[in-house]
């Protein structure tokens, strides 16, 4: 998509004291921004006008999709690059830098990022084939759908979850610790819906999906619709409050794996988009608007942060958060993914990091 990026020395390298260069080269200082090239995640210069393509659309294009990360305990925060495969950012024990590295996978090449979440020690990947902008690739039940992830990088592809001839469409985390699934078959006079609850999308001790059950369509939708934002965890509602005072719409994902809307009132196309992140314990909570302005809400403080606009025009969408380990100082990082386009079409994709300095306590 982007035909060149010149000049990655706007991430200024760590001074090393030998000649061999630091391990974590990209020192956290104010917003650090990559853009997706041709060879990955890259340095994007401040004040820098790459070369870029038409845009794509959004299921086509290559862009940071999805984050992730995995708690106070990891380092990593992982991004899943529509058809080129993982980005893995590990930041420093001291939070001062991090590094970057781009994984090409070959699974990500026909089938489009739909979601990714952690999993205790690991992420699940879901994939999707989107039949509207690739009219003429044939489908297969080889097609991968779903994917364990590993903070080194390793995948492994995992059983899919439909029937002979259908397609993985929709995929989440519900009530009742419920996963709700949409099925496809694309045929001549169009297509044909099926719709399931199972109790995990990984396979059992047996190899086989448990608790995959037929749903109706009207309840399938009722356990994604929103919930009001009055009953979200307090962290969340406090942040989300800050940073909008009319209608807000949150998509809040989280650390332990959880992933769900909440609206503050009216009709949700009507409300300003944002999203966030929930640490453990609900003890934290980042959320960020398309325009970078965000809030970050602990039990103990609040404080609000910007980010600018990698390119101009650009916004901001999926956020995740590095949070400090309950009962101990340190700094916050963020990462926020990014696009420039016009929807439904992405000329430019990337990702801005921010390290928030840990907040006063209440006296």
């Amino acid at each position: 998509m982007l035909l060149g990026v010149a000049g990655l020395g706007a991430c200024v390298p760590k001074k090393a004291a030998q000649a061999s260069p630091p391990e974590f080269p990209f020192v956290l200082k104010g917003q650090v921004d990559l853009i997706l090239g041709q060879e990955g995640l890259v340095a994007l210069p401040k004040g820098s006008a790459p070369s870029l393509e038409p845009g794509l659309q959004a299921s086509l294009a290559p862009r940071v999709a999805a984050l992730s990360g995995l708690g106070p305990k990891s380092s990593i925060i992982l991004a899943a690059l529509n058809r080129r495969g993982l980005g893995l950012v590990e930041v420093a024990p001291d939070r001062s830098a991090f590094k970057v590295r781009t994984i090409p996978r070959p699974e990500f090449a026909g089938q489009t990022v739909a979601a990714l979440w952690p999993r205790g020690s690991s992420w699940l990947l879901e994939l999707y084939r989107d039949p509207f902008v690739r009219p003429g690739q044939a489908r297969s039940d080889q097609d991968p759908e779903l994917a364990t992830i590993y903070p080194t990088g390793e995948l492994t592809v995992l059983p899919r979850l439909g029937q002979r001839g259908e397609d993985l469409f929709a995929l989440f985390p519900g009530p009742r610790s419920r996963w709700y699934a949409e099925f496809r078959i694309e045929g001549a006079l169009g297509s044909r819906l099926r719709y399931a609850s199972l109790d995990s999308p990984e396979p059992g001790p047996d190899g086989k999906v448990q608790g995959l059950g037929e749903l109706r369509k009207d309840l399938f939708e009722a356990s994604l619709a929103p919930r009001p934002l009055s009953a979200a965890p307090a962290t969340l509602r406090r942040a989300a409050q800050a940073i909008v005072s009319g209608p807000i719409l949150v998509r809040a994902l989280g650390e332990d794996g959880r992933d769900g809307f909440w609206l503050s009132s009216g009709a949700a196309e009507d409300a300003a988009e944002a999203w966030a992140w929930l640490g453990l314990g609900e003890d934290s909570a980042l959320v960020i608007l398309r325009s970078g302005l965000g809030a970050w809400a602990t039990k103990d403080g609040l404080s609000s942060f910007q980010l600018s606009p990698a390119l101009a025009g650009a916004e901001y969408g999926p956020v995740v958060g590095l949070f400090a380990a309950p009962g101990r100082l340190g700094r916050t990082v963020l990462a926020s993914a990014w696009t420039l386009g016009q929807f439904p079409e992405v000329s430019a994709s990337g990702l801005s990091l921010l390290a928030l300095e840990p907040q006063a306590k209440k006296p």
